[in-house]
């Protein structure tokens, strides 16, 4: 024992000391009564074949099925090529309807200087007559 070999203080045990704890009690589950119980993996009975092979074939169903939902939903959620086409229309769309409102706001704007020089024309005396 090299630790009580060496130099230490006297009473040092190093973490070698016992615990004086008292181990924690067990309670048992009221109304377990069925001890004679055993579930599908305790059981010691072997698996018949096509009960064996109907587990396995649902088994895989339910995996295959779980792949091709995560799948498609992976290509909703990464297809950039779809998001790239949209975002091109919308851009479209917006310059086209940018132009349109430009054509309409020129359009008003002639027509809102019909109207002033209309209106200082009539102020000065002069009537016009269309």
């Amino acid at each position: 024992m090299n630790i009580i070999a060496t130099y230490h203080p006297a009473g040092k045990d190093y973490g070698l000391m016992k615990i004086d704890e008292p181990s924690t009690p067990y309670h048992s589950m009221v109304g377990e009564d069925d001890e004679d119980a055993v579930s599908d993996s305790e059981s010691n009975e072997p698996l018949k074949a096509d009960v064996l092979s109907k587990k396995n074939k649902y088994l895989h169903f339910l995996s295959t099925e779980k792949k091709k939902q995560f799948e498609m939903k992976r290509k909703m959620h990464y297809n950039e090529g779809r998001n790239i086409k949209l975002a091109r229309q919308l851009i479209a769309k917006e310059l086209h309807g940018e132009e349109e409102d430009d054509d309409e706001d020129e359009e008003m704007h002639d027509a809102a200087d019909v109207e002033t020089m209309n209106t200082e024309s009539t102020e000065h005396g002069e009537l016009l007559i269309n």
